[in-house]
């Protein structure tokens, strides 16, 4: 009888254990997710940046500094 209740015992910890773990790879992969959103938003903004429209505004805003415009 001891037997067969460690082993339903074990059986409840594995999996509660096998629970967290999965819960864990979950929000991993959630958090790889954002990550990866953000960083392709963030590449596409250096692209925007680098387009002759935004060099443009970029050197408006620069002169208009020097001159003393803010």
């Amino acid at each position: 009888m001891n037997r067969q209740r460690s082993f339903c015992k074990a059986e409840k910890v594995r999996q509660k254990l096998q629970n967290v773990v999965q819960e864990l790879f979950m929000k991993i992969d959630l958090h790889l997710k954002t990550l990866t959103i953000n960083i392709e938003k963030f590449l596409t903004f250096k692209v925007d940046l680098n387009s002759s429209g935004a060099k443009a505004l970029i050197k408006q805003d620069d002169e208009s500094q020097k001159s003393g415009f803010f």
